[in-house]
């Protein structure tokens, strides 16, 4: 059978999202039918969850975030416009630019984020404007319930679809594909940790990554580890879980707590946000309201039990930056 490139271009963008929701389908799956969670009410109360599915961690909390990463040398790079920034403040100018990516309110904002970010990336720019055209197309819109339809056709006014991949075939697609790039460089920093403890460097990846889709590709190579195993390859909250919440499952919460982790350092996740209504469109399948949060649809669909440790895997997060 023969695919069209833009057939293969829907493929890659929705890889991420599908693993995300078999995952989030055994969830439901587990949950007594006649539990139906509220998040205002059934939330396990802790230090963060108020301010977590509020969307406001406290500007303290944000700011520390937001710092730049832990010491990577001090090797300069020069951008597309010949300006020469060194790496710590290259890696501050990313992490910014993801965040405005992240929380745009409009296709267009969002590609003039992307355009911006084409100063580091120019591969990851084109593919973040081709996703984005993906999200804008008139097949993709047109599946969705008429509230979120009309959303998301707001979202897209005025968007000029990309026309690049078309123009690529799909051997130079996978060639300048940055998405695979980064998941290879991620493994190869796992494989290369012969004496360390891989729970930390699986950590420490988390908390210095500079774009969303670390994360997402993070989650995937534990998922995979342990479909492979039997067991994540991240261990953070393990010992909890024994401890304090033996009915929850591990992969599940890790999972919650990445994704409220990457709301918190790259932002999207209220209700008018891209990354919003992309995780609506792939994770969620367009099973959610038009005025939902990405944080209340991601606690529609766990355990409280799951959720309740997630939260401990946040917290412990935080305290490892």
């Amino acid at each position: 059978m023969n695919f069209t490139k833009s057939t293969r271009i829907t493929f890659f963008t929705a890889a991420a999202g599908i693993f995300l929701l078999l995952l989030f389908l055994q969830i439901q799956s587990d949950m007594p039918e006649d539990h139906i969670i509220n998040p205002t009410t059934d939330l396990v109360q802790n230090d963060f969850s108020e301010g977590l599915l509020s969307n406001d961690l406290g500007q303290s909390q944000i700011d520390k975030l937001v710092e730049p990463v832990k010491s990577i040398g001090e090797t300069d790079h020069k951008t597309n416009n010949n300006e020469v920034i060194n790496e710590p403040e290259k890696s501050t100018q990313q992490l910014q630019l993801a965040r405005s990516f992240s929380e745009a309110e409009s296709a267009l904002d969002a590609e003039k984020a992307a355009w911006e970010i084409s100063n580091f990336d120019p591969d990851l720019a084109d593919r973040l404007i081709m996703n984005l055209s993906d999200f804008c197309s008139v097949g993709r819109l047109g599946i969705y319930p008429e509230g979120l339809q009309q959303k998301n056709q707001s979202f897209c006014k005025n968007f000029q679809l990309s026309t690049r991949a078309k123009d690529l075939s799909p051997e130079e697609l996978i060639q300048s594909d940055p998405f695979l790039r980064m998941e290879v460089n991620l493994e190869h920093r796992l494989e290369r940790s012969m004496g360390e403890s891989k729970t930390e460097v699986f950590t420490q990846l988390i908390l210095n990554s500079n774009f969303p889709e670390q994360i997402d590709m993070l989650m995937g190579i534990n998922y995979r580890h342990q479909e492979a195993s039997g067991e994540p390859l991240w261990q953070l909250g393990s010992d909890t879980r024994k401890d304090r919440y033996p009915a929850a499952n591990l992969m599940n919460s890790q999972i919650t707590a990445l994704t409220l982790f990457r709301c918190a350092r790259f932002g999207g996740c209220g209700e008018n946000h891209y990354y919003t209504a992309h995780y609506c469109a792939t994770t969620m399948g367009g099973a959610c309201e038009a005025e939902d949060t990405l944080e209340q649809m991601l606690y529609s669909i766990t355990r409280p039990v799951d959720f309740a440790l997630a939260q401990e895997i946040l917290a412990e997060l935080f305290r490892s930056r």
